[in-house]
């Protein structure tokens, strides 16, 4: 069991020979590493990332039953099928928007993954987090999801 690691520099650095050296710190004295934080899994980070290459690993229970639950949720779809997504951290999750498009018949998005939609729709954000490459692609899935008839649903009423 680790505690919090984000104060580490190399936790989270861009650079594989500092993460990588955070890494093996982490790995040398284990024997098996298990991930139980579906929520990071997809992140470089020294402990999420780099450990597992470096000892025996496996996936937790409540990553097993993330698993199962969106097996579930993406494999034997009923209709309809709405899904809900938001957030600050857009830019991990706006991936998943393009395989949904095509699957869900109305995405309701919230939360900070609102604002490249509203910019792409020309509304005025004001100083809210906003990325603005995330604005082009919000264009392209406004028009991908229009084309599939898929509604992607926003809040009619933010403070921005």
């Amino acid at each position: 069991m680790l505690e919090n690691l984000r104060f580490n520099a190399g936790e989270t650095s861009t650079d594989d020979m500092e993460r990588g050296f955070f890494a093996d710190q982490l790995a040398d004295p284990t024997d098996l590493y298990v991930s139980d934080g579906f929520g990071v899994l997809h992140r470089k980070h020294a402990s999420v990332y780099d450990v597992p290459q470096r000892t025996p690993c496996a996936a937790g229970y409540l990553v097993q039953a993330e698993v199962t639950a969106l097996s579930q949720l993406t494999g034997d779809i009923c209709r309809p099928y709405v899904v809900v997504l938001g957030g600050a951290k857009v830019t991990d999750k706006f991936g998943a928007i393009a395989s949904l498009i095509t699957t869900a018949d109305q995405i309701l998005v919230g939360g900070a993954m609102t604002f490249p939609f509203l910019a792409a729709r020309g509304y005025k954000i004001g100083t809210s987090l906003l990325d603005e490459n995330q604005v082009d692609v919000a264009v392209r899935y406004l028009a991908q999801a229009k084309q599939a008839g898929t509604e992607i649903v926003l809040p009619s009423d933010v403070i921005v």
